[in-house]
């Protein structure tokens, strides 16, 4: 998955596929491609589906854009943004096993903000 909640494809050449939608494991047949940074962005059919994907509970969730995992399995999501969460800290140099990650109900915002503290010599 990438930072932004969009699939990610290797593609021959050693590029990246964006993909809005798609899911970890799923099978999808792109549409034409559209140059996006240093990779390329395409729509997609899914043609196999994750054993994680899910009717997402906003009858907007589509056309509105603003949470765009919301067809992805909780469980499946938080695996996820853990990993990320975990991975921005150890950018940062600050070592976590990792977070705890307090669920969200629908229909509500999902943000995080953290205080870190160094103990010590910087």
């Amino acid at each position: 998955m990438g930072a932004d909640g969009d699939g990610v494809a290797t593609l021959p050449d050693g590029g990246s596929l964006y993909v809005p939608d798609a899911l970890p494991g799923e099978l999808v047949q792109p549409g034409a491609l559209t140059r996006r940074g240093e990779g390329w962005t395409a729509d997609a059919v899914v043609l196999e589906p994750s054993p994680d994907r899910i009717t997402p509970p906003c009858p907007h969730f589509g056309p509105c854009g603003g949470c765009t995992l919301q067809h992805w399995r909780d469980s499946a999501y938080a695996e996820w943004k853990a990993g990320q969460v975990v991975d921005a800290l150890r950018r940062m140099d600050v070592a976590i096993d990792a977070p705890v990650l307090a669920r969200s109900p629908p229909a509500s915002r999902r943000r995080m903000d953290l205080a870190i503290r160094r103990d010590g010599p910087a």
